[in-house]
């Protein structure tokens, strides 16, 4: 969790809606850490690392 809370507090991530229309999702590598980008059902958009399956708190 700790790796987490570094990865939230270095990087901004900003998703547009019109991306997630599709599919929903979109996957991206930043600072060679995998990461996918997902619309909430609840609204709003969650961040999940790749290699933990951790969902990021931004």
């Amino acid at each position: 969790m700790s790796g987490d809370c570094r990865l939230r507090n270095d990087w901004d991530v900003v998703a547009d809606q019109s991306n997630l229309l599709g599919l929903g999702r979109f996957d991206a590598r930043l600072l060679g850490v995998d990461i996918t980008v997902r619309r909430q059902a609840r609204g709003g958009f969650g961040v999940v690392r790749n290699d933990t399956g951790g969902l990021l708190d931004l």
